[in-house]
Order: C-alpha cells, then sequence, then structure tokens
C-alpha cells in the first residue's frame, strides 16, 4: 500500500453496512404499514357487530365507516344518530340502545345476509325489532346496507 492511501475495505464495509440498514428498515416499514393497514372484518357477523358498535354504542360514525363497503363509505351516518340525540333531548333521558342474536342467516360466496335483534330502552320500555344487513366480501367482509322494520 502507498503512503497516503486509505485502504478501500473500509468504505466498501461502511456502503455495505449502510444498505444493509436501509434495506431492514424498507422492510420494517412496509411491515408495520401492513399491520396498520384497515383489513376489514374477518365474518359477516364481525361486519355487523362492529358497524353497530362504532354506530350506536359509541356513536362515533367515522369508526363505522370502517365496516362499511366503500360504495357507501361517503354516507351520512350522523342522520342516525341525530334521530337518537333529538329523542333524547326531547324526553329528557339517555335512550340505551342494545343488540343480540347476531345471526348470518344466508351465505353464498362473497354475499351474505345477517340479522341482529335491536333494542331501545327507556324508562317508558323497550322497543326490539329485528335489522336486516347485507354484507358483501371484498376481500373482507363489509356492511353493504341494512334495513329496519318499519
Amino acid at each position: 500500500m502507498k503512503p497516503g492511501t486509505k485502504p478501500k475495505g473500509g468504505v466498501y464495509a461502511i456502503l455495505a453496512a449502510l444498505l444493509a440498514f436501509c434495506a431492514l428498515a424498507a422492510v420494517g416499514g412496509y411491515l408495520l404499514i401492513d399491520n396498520l393497514a384497515d383489513r376489514g372484518p374477518a365474518s359477516p357477523k364481525d361486519a355487523v357487530d362492529g358497524f353497530l358498535t362504532a354506530l350506536l354504542a359509541d356513536r362515533d360514525p367515522q369508526a363505522a365507516r370502517r365496516y362499511v363497503c366503500p360504495d357507501i363509505r361517503d354516507s351520512d351516518f350522523t342522520a342516525n344518530l341525530e334521530a337518537i340525540t333529538a329523542e333524547e333531548q326531547k324526553t329528557g333521558e339517555k335512550i340505551a340502545i342494545t343488540w343480540d342474536k347476531v345471526l348470518t342467516t344466508g351465505e353464498r360466496g362473497g354475499n351474505a345476509t345477517v340479522t341482529a335483534d335491536v333494542s331501545s330502552a327507556t324508562s317508558a320500555g323497550t322497543e326490539a325489532s329485528t335489522w336486516t344487513f347485507t354484507v358483501i366480501k371484498a376481500p373482507r367482509w363489509y356492511v353493504c346496507g341494512f334495513a329496519t322494520p318499519g
């Protein structure tokens, strides 16, 4: 080696370490983002239960959008909550909304029908009805429509 020259092996080692670090950071970033991605519910029942929890229990229309088809994500779910809030203000008491018997009543391919018994309770009594949901797999399960009696 000539006097005043630096060995090239050290530069290559630093470049290799830097390249390895960048590759690990890229893989780690991808895995982190992939794990945070909205994967949607794993079953039709989970989609309906998540939707009802977000909308009726948590009263969070933004969270409810995670459980619905892209076609209706821009729907105004606040209208559903406004009706409940208006009734609460009118009567001066909170309406307790619960549901049970969330059942997949029909499933064929990527389409399913789910029903849930929904009850609203006040000091005046309890009203119960069965709601029917249309759920579609795309690639996970999402609520694409629902009907309430009346």
